[in-house]
This record gives structure tokens, C-alpha cells and sequence, in this order.
């Protein structure tokens, strides 16, 4: 008997007892997932037919050269309830480096804090139904139900969630970000650039999207982390382990244009002030002691404990740093200044995407490059990548990272004068897919794809672009087949609004908007979801409106919610309604029973 035929009686033979999902990534339940293997209803076809060699019901990545192969069941794909597990798998549920303590909080006084603080100190005018013109002022939030808009006072290059276990329906949820101090400010290429900054932290009181209560409370920066590296280009937690309440709210990690990456311990916050810190990091990554070139981009692995952290530079090179070798002096450069375990050079130009596979027993890596080259490695053997794409009218690749749980990827890539589109597209690791003419483009737009991000729950995908809109993409039979038949759902929609629509001085007419004080001279903005008409709406005359980053609300309670940042200072948190109100149900009482049965 065939794969094929083995597939088609597995998914005949669809068991009922659901219990199979909690076992599913134990090896002592793979005979009992082959005799009851269900069927994704989410998909066209069974995959464990399509690439599975060995009958068991996962997937098998051929030609892995000697390598260790990749196995993931498709299943995983599933339901909230196999995704949590999954995701829970790969974490820790005990605190980890329990010796990065927080240290010394050193509070900045007004006069001194102001000198980290964003120049910009209120909003371009906005627009909405409700009001006709509007602004926001810096550290200050406007809420609408389950949507919020933040003003930063600055570019917003990097975000992240704070990471925390579940514990009850509704949990306050914190979330890191990092504006530039200046709107107009640019950094010469691959040149290191220092200059005082500052990282918000700010807190979002008693989130939920499992409770019926559909409503955001208004968030408040509570932590400003003030520092001299300039730029912070990416932030990320530690995966798990990083949280300890009422001392340590995590660590986070990040990349700085002057060549070093900063770890925090982010204090536990209890007053009710919003404070100015200088805060010691409790490590530094360095790649070397001249340290000439920028970081634009940094990673932990994401299986448990986490003491690999990737780190790409602007001269084209991935450093692998090890966090529990932290006391070794063969690797100090100075107290709490490390060095690389591991270098090579992945491109030529610098760093534009770097990414790693949320797989339990493999660990795969995605650079993207201003080379044009999007490259695939295997950690374990870096002397070559498994996999490489580009030529020279290839799009760079501005965004991207792997699907979790699966070995795919995704690009977003750039306009260029070689073709007047660009687009989303998913790509195999391998043969995977049973698609092989190159990649699964999932969306075309005539803009730049800044942003990318992918939810743990869901199958989705989040991208933000040049033209000030965000797109989620939801796949499932689309991403196995050639032609993908979703459509994109625009959860944000920027729209340039001339203040004298009716002068008739044309003097100033067709012309770009170079800085951000002129654009607020001449416009007001528009902000909305899901336009009823589709109309054209060219944003080319203002820069600011690009979406540069964004992020995906990881934590079991609160996986709908999104962040997205802005060129011009905004952050927008918007709520993706992927799950019905019965799903939701089920998943919440799977959560409070694993709760009970943890105590």
C-alpha cells in the first residue's frame, strides 16, 4: 500500500477521542496517531501522504543531506488547544537565570530624562467620525472599544509583547517598544551611531479576548529605559522563563545601531508613577572589540532554556552568542560584555530578516539580505546554507520569518524599477510543499512590505507596508496549492487629508513632503479598518506613514491582539476576531483545567 492510500484511510479512520492532541508530541503515543490520524479541515489534501516516509503520520524533509531530519505533524495546524501544547512545549515553566537579577534603578530627574525623550511632543492632526480634527500628546493613548492608537514621539522600529504564563481570564499585558528620538533623523549605512534614547515600556490594564467584555481600558507608559546606544532596530523576550512575579517582568533583548545588543532585566512594576531609569544591563552582546558595524536584528532560540541569542549585523555577518557562558573568560570581553561562540558571514550587505523555526527537535535559519539573497541555514552546520534563492532581478527581501510549527517561510518583498509589483510570498524549506516552482505569492501590491509577523494561535500572518496599511493573511488550503484564493483583511488604513482641500494655491502642489514638521503643516491623518470603498489613495507625498514594525500578542489570553508601528510616532493595537465565540469557550476551559491540575 501507497502513502497516498495509507493517507486516505487515516483520514477514513478519523478518531474521536481528543485526548490524542494532548499526547501528540509524546513518543510513546506515535503508534496510536498513526492507527487515528485526523484530518485537517483546514487543508485540501493529507500531508502525511504528500511527504511522509515512514508512515508515522508527520512530516519528512528529503534530501536533508546527512543532516537531522525535520518532523512536524500537520495536525499541529489544528485547533488552539494542539497550538498551545505545541507552543508550551518548547517553553519552560520554571523561571530561568534566576542570576540575572534587576539591579540598581537609578531615577532620572526631569531635567536630565528630558535629553532621552522624543523631540516630537504632540501628534499630527487627526480625523475619525466621531471628531472632526484631533491631536495626541506624546506618552498619551486614544481608545475606541477594542481599539487603541499610542503616540511615541518617534519612528517606531521595534516592539514586542512581554511573554507571561496564563493564569486567569483577564491579566494585564505589557508591551516594549522603541521610537527614535527624532522624526527626521537618518543613520548613514552600516555605520555605528550612539546617542541617547530611550525604550517604553508601556502597560495595557486587564486585557482578554476570551472574555465576552469586548472593551480596552486605556494604557499608560509606566517605564521609560533610558540609554546612549542610539537606535534600538528589534527587541525580543526571552521566550519563557523570564517572567517571576512581583520581582522580574522578563528579559529583553535589544539590537542597537551601535553595534552592541543590551539584556534587561525589566523590573516588576507595582507603583502607580511612571518613571525615567537609567537601568545596568545584566549582559552585553559584542561582536567584537572594534565593534564597527550596526546590529539590525536579534533572536533567541526558541526552545527551552533559550541560550543561544542570533544576532545580524550591517556587514552581513550572523553572530551566535551563548548567555550561560556569560562568567567564562575565554569569552569576556569586560564584565557583562561577552563575545560570539560562533560567526559567519551569511551576505554580503547587511541584515534585513533574521528568523528561527519554532521546532522542537530542529532548529533552521532565515536571513534575508540587501544582497538580494534570501538564504536558509541548518545552526548545526553553517559553513553553507540548505537552501538559497536570488538572482539579480530578484526583489530584496525586506521581511519575513518561518510559519511556527511548520518548515515554511515567508517574504515580504520590495518595488523596484525591475517589475512595478511586489508581494507576500510563502516559500518550502526543502520539498515540503508539494508546490516546486519557486514561491506561493499569497499578495501583490505596487508598495514595500516593511513589516512581518506571525501568530502562534492562528494561522495568520500579519505585514504592514510602505503605503501606511495592514494586511492579516489568513492560510490554510491556499498555502498548499498554487493559487490562493483568500483575501487579505485590511485592519488598518492610513489616509493623507490636505488641510486647504479648497485653496487655490497650486504652488505647493505635487510636492513631497521631506520632513515631518511640513507634512503636519499640510495634512491630517485618517486612520480605519476595512474601507467600504475601495478607493486609491496615494500616500507617496509623506514617507511617514509607512508601517515599519509590528507584533503578535504570543500569550494564551490575548493571541487576537496586534501592535502596529509607525514612521510618523503611532502605534495601533487592533483585535483580529479569528475565532468564535464557542472556540473560544472550549479553549478558556482547556486553560483553566491546566491551570487547576499545575497548583
Amino acid at each position: 500500500m501507497d502513502d497516498s492510500e495509507e493517507s486516505d484511510e487515516d483520514e477514513e479512520e478519523e478518531g474521536e477521542d481528543e485526548t490524542l492532541l494532548e499526547n501528540e508530541f509524546q513518543e510513546d503515543e506515535e503508534e496510536e496517531r498513526q492507527e487515528d490520524s485526523p484530518k485537517d479541515d483546514n487543508f485540501d489534501m493529507d500531508l502525511s501522504g504528500a511527504a511522509d516516509d515512514d508512515g508515522c503520520g508527520d512530516l519528512f524533509i528529503p534530501g536533508a543531506g546527512g543532516r537531522k531530519p525535520l518532523h512536524q505533524t500537520y495536525s499541529a495546524m489544528r485547533d488552539l488547544k494542539s497550538r498551545h501544547n505545541m507552543r508550551e512545549s518548547l517553553h519552560s515553566s520554571k523561571p530561568l537565570y534566576p542570576d540575572f537579577k534587576v539591579p540598581r534603578i537609578e531615577f532620572l530627574p526631569l531635567e536630565s530624562s528630558e535629553n532621552y525623550l522624543p523631540r516630537t511632543k504632540v501628534s499630527m492632526l487627526l480625523q475619525s467620525p466621531q471628531r472632526d480634527s484631533y491631536q495626541i500628546n506624546l506618552f498619551s493613548a486614544d481608545v475606541k472599544q477594542n481599539q487603541c492608537t499610542l503616540f511615541c514621539g518617534g519612528p517606531v522600529w521595534a516592539m514586542a509583547w512581554a511573554p507571561q504564563p496564563f493564569s486567569q481570564v483577564r491579566s494585564d499585558e505589557y508591551l516594549a517598544l522603541a521610537a527614535q528620538p527624532d522624526m527626521n533623523q537618518s543613520h548613514e549605512k552600516n555605520i555605528p551611531h550612539s546617542y541617547k534614547s530611550l525604550i517604553q515600556l508601556w502597560k495595557f490594564p486587564q486585557m482578554s479576548c476570551l472574555d465576552p467584555v469586548d472593551e480596552l481600558q486605556e494604557p499608560r507608559i509606566i517605564l521609560g529605559i533610558a540609554h546612549e546606544e542610539g537606535a534600538v532596530w528589534d527587541l525580543q523576550w526571552c521566550p519563557s522563563g523570564g517572567y517571576i512575579e512581583n520581582e522580574r517582568l522578563g528579559l529583553l533583548a535589544a539590537a542597537c545601531s551601535s553595534g552592541r545588543v543590551l539584556v534587561f532585566a525589566v523590573p516588576w512594576h507595582s507603583s502607580g508613577a511612571d518613571h525615567i531609569v537609567l537601568l545596568e544591563p545584566v549582559l552585553t552582546l559584542q561582536l567584537d572589540e572594534t565593534n564597527s558595524t550596526p546590529c539590525y536584528h536579534v533572536a533567541w532560540k526558541p526552545n527551552t532554556p533559550h541560550e543561544l541569542m542570533y544576532v545580524g549585523y550591517g556587514d552581513g555577518y550572523v553572530a551566535v552568542f551563548n548567555i550561560q557562558s556569560y562568567m567564562n573568560p575565554m569569552l569576556q570581553l569586560k564584565d557583562k560584555v561577552i563575545l560570539p561562540i560562533n560567526m559567519f558571514q551569511a551576505h554580503q550587505t547587511e541584515i534585513l530578516t533574521l528568523s528561527l523555526t519554532s521546532c522542537k527537535n530542529t532548529c533552521l535559519l532565515l536571513t534575508c539580505g540587501n544582497d538580494r539573497m534570501t538564504k536558509v541555514w541548518d545552526v548545526t552546520d553553517t559553513s553553507c546554507p540548505i537552501q538559497s534563492m536570488g538572482t539579480i532581478l530578484q526583489k530584496k527581501s525586506l521581511s519575513g520569518g518561518f510559519v511556527p510549527y511548520l518548515p515554511l517561510y515567508a517574504t515580504g518583498s520590495d518595488y523596484t524599477h525591475f517589475s512595478n509589483d511586489s508581494g507576500i510570498g510563502f516559500s518550502p524549506v526543502r520539498e515540503f510543499c508539494p508546490y516546486k516552482e519557486g514561491m506561493n505569492r499569497f499578495m501583490s501590491q505596487n508598495t514595500a512590505h516593511f513589516t512581518m509577523s506571525f501568530s502562534a494561535y492562528t494561522c495568520s500572518l500579519l505585514t504592514g507596508n510602505e503605503n501606511g496599511n495592514a494586511y492579516l493573511l489568513s492560510f490554510g488550503v491556499s498555502l498548499f496549492s498554487r493559487m490562493n484564493k483568500e483575501s487579505p483583511v485590511d485592519i488598518l488604513h492610513s489616509k493623507l487629508i490636505e488641510l486647504n482641500e479648497n485653496s487655490s494655491d497650486t504652488t505647493n502642489e505635487n510636492v513631497r513632503s521631506t520632513t515631518y514638521e511640513h507634512a503636519c503643516q499640510k495634512y491630517k491623518l485618517d486612520f480605519f479598518s476595512n474601507p467600504q470603498e475601495k478607493e486609491k489613495v496615494m500616500n507617496e507625498e509623506f514617507d511617514g506613514l509607512s508601517v515599519i514594525s509590528s507584533c503578535w500578542n504570543n500569550n494564551a489570553n490575548n493571541f487576537q491582539f496586534v501592535a502596529l508601528g509607525q514612521r510618523c510616532g503611532f502605534v495601533h493595537i487592533r483585535k483580529n476576531r479569528s475565532h468564535t465565540k464557542v472556540q473560544l469557550d472550549k479553549f478558556l476551559s482547556y486553560l483553566d483545567e491546566l491551570n487547576s491540575s499545575t497548583k
